[in-house]
């Protein structure tokens, strides 16, 4: 269940300690730019749909005006404003305000070559500290590139989310590693 933006304002707000103003704007302005580059990739890519399917052109004018929507979008990815860990940042912390945590907790890592902009993206929006729930084969050698970027394992601790059901509110507890950024 997705919190709409003004309930996510109210959290923020309220009893949320540790996830300050500093980060909920740093993160609200990044979907705004995500979403508006996803509308202009949305927008490119019905203009491809629009070449495919207009008979009026010859095969030279089709191949010619294919080739300029290929060049257009290179630069359209080129232009991307968020790298794969600026995503799973954003990813984190979004999930942490849907499960109302009171820390940014994070339950799945970046890849490797990711975790230094991972770890970019949350200094530059002012976190201080997460929480690291993840679980995944790939844990140890994450713990490793996170202290290679400066970061400090503090301790075990645990995280708690309330995910929010049809039938209910569920309160769930995770074991994680209290991250210092």
């Amino acid at each position: 269940m997705y919190m709409p933006k003004g309930k996510r304002k109210e959290f923020l707000k309220g009893e949320n300690k540790k996830m300050n103003e500093k980060v909920n704007e740093y993160f609200e302005a990044r979907l705004e730019a995500a979403m508006s580059y996803e509308k202009r990739v949305k927008e490119h890519k019905e203009e491809l749909e629009k070449i495919w399917s207009d008979e009026s052109l010859s095969s030279e004018e089709s191949e010619a005006k294919e080739e300029a929507w290929y060049k257009e979008r290179d630069e359209l990815i080129a232009s991307r404003p968020y790298s794969e860990g600026d995503c799973y940042a954003f990813r984190a912390w979004d999930n942490s305000i849907e499960w109302e945590c009171e820390e940014l907790d994070v339950n799945d890592m970046p890849f490797k070559k990711d975790i230094k902009d991972f770890v970019n993206a949350l200094r530059e929006s002012g976190c201080k500290e997460f929480i690291l729930t993840d679980k995944s084969s790939a844990l140890m050698e994450n713990l490793h590139e996170l202290e290679r970027q400066g970061c400090k394992l503090e301790g075990l601790c645990t995280s708690t989310r309330t995910k929010k059901h049809s039938y209910g509110n569920e309160t769930e507890k995770r074991e994680g590693i209290r991250i210092s950024i």
